[in-house]
């Protein structure tokens, strides 16, 4: 996937943010009906959005809107996902100011990428980032969060159940635990 991610990244810087509706199309040529390799090749675009517009989460995030609906969730992933790597650490006072700032279409993706952002700031801590999820100012931002810890628990764990039990084990709630690990399942 990171193949494909550079690809889109370049055309941008290329071309500007004004050829957003061109990569997408080139996506569409390049995969038709592969659903999995035309979101990481639109994914890309959100990474380099991010890049192009100097770390600004909010002017990337309208820039994905640039894309056709069903492809900007695709977008903004990549967006959130490069924000994670690129961006510093979360204040561990308010770990939920960036998600709790953008509108609520974008909460979902946010959480999900809250832990590989938190976590730097908790030295990866899983209890801490645990919490986190569980301090998460509303329920989609929480689920979301399990959701990303589970994915992000299985990468750690690198398809170990004892492991993946162990670090899902971390949430204090029952369906806390249940989503991370059901997301774990899914991402091994």
């Amino acid at each position: 996937f990171g193949c494909y991610h550079g690809v889109t990244e370049e055309m941008l810087l290329d071309l500007g943010k004004n050829a957003i509706p061109t990569i997408e199309s080139r996506c569409l040529q390049l995969f038709p009906n592969q659903l999995a390799l035309i979101a990481s090749c639109i994914h890309g675009t959100g990474h380099g959005l991010l890049t192009w517009e100097n770390l600004d989460v909010q002017k990337s995030l309208v820039d994905c809107d640039l894309l056709q609906p069903q492809g900007r969730i695709y977008c903004y992933d990549g967006v959130f996902m490069e924000n994670s790597f690129s961006s510093p650490a979360p204040d561990v006072k308010d770990p939920w100011k960036l998600c709790s700032s953008v509108d609520e279409k974008y909460h979902h993706v946010c959480a999900k990428y809250h832990m590989y952002s938190f976590g730097k700031t908790v030295n990866w801590d899983f209890s801490e980032m645990a919490k986190s999820c569980e301090m998460a100012p509303s329920s989609v931002l929480r689920s979301s969060c399990f959701s990303g810890l589970g994915f992000f628990v299985a990468n750690t764990a690198q398809g170990d159940l004892y492991k993946i039990r162990n670090g899902c084990g971390f949430a204090a709630s029952e369906d806390g635990k249940y989503t991370c690990k059901m997301n774990a399942a899914i991402e091994v």
